[in-house]
């Protein structure tokens, strides 16, 4: 392969990988309206998956369409709830990949929370050449308020569904 192919197939490559990135405005912290709540779901850049949408749901209803890169901001009102994490179907998709991932949170008056989505990996003992194998899973995970804005400080906003409302 000739260093012009190389090059040739790289841009494309980058070209492609940005286009499934977030393009919004940058973060910007807010706070709270009076009486009310607001959630910060966010996914800082990665490879990993990087190419695919994350469909984010508020008690059972979907809000929002997470890319890499990406956060979407999501006004409540103070209580209870359920979010959950799953991937827009792909053909050929792995079975565990497809299972939902929750967390459930009690959010009150005035505040604001951050929730995280990302990997954890664990190693184990393994029969390859390397003797071990990894795991990458991915995860929502509330984050204290200083790592989450300087995570956010570089992703881009992703608007809400259009039909979400609870």
């Amino acid at each position: 392969m000739t260093m012009k192919t190389r090059s040739f197939l790289s841009f494309c490559a980058a070209l492609v990988l940005a286009g499934c990135s977030a393009t919004g405005p940058r973060f910007t912290p807010t706070d709270a309206p009076k009486g009310s709540a607001l959630l910060y779901v966010y996914r800082p850049d990665s490879l990993t998956l990087g190419a695919r949408t994350a469909a984010i749901e508020v008690n059972g209803r979907r809000a929002v369409g997470l890319k890499n890169n990406g956060y979407a901001l999501i006004k409540l009102t103070p209580g209870k709830y359920e979010i959950t994490q799953s991937w827009d179907s792909w053909l050929g998709d792995n079975t565990k990949l497809q299972q939902p991932i929750s967390v459930s949170l009690a959010i009150g008056a005035d505040s604001v929370t951050y929730l995280r989505l990302g990997t954890a990996s664990s190693t184990s003992p393994g029969s390859n050449a390397s003797g071990f194998s990894m795991t990458i899973n991915w995860e929502l995970r509330q984050m204290a308020v200083k790592q989450a804005v300087a995570e956010l400080s570089s992703t881009n906003r992703v608007e809400l569904d259009a039909k979400f409302a609870l």
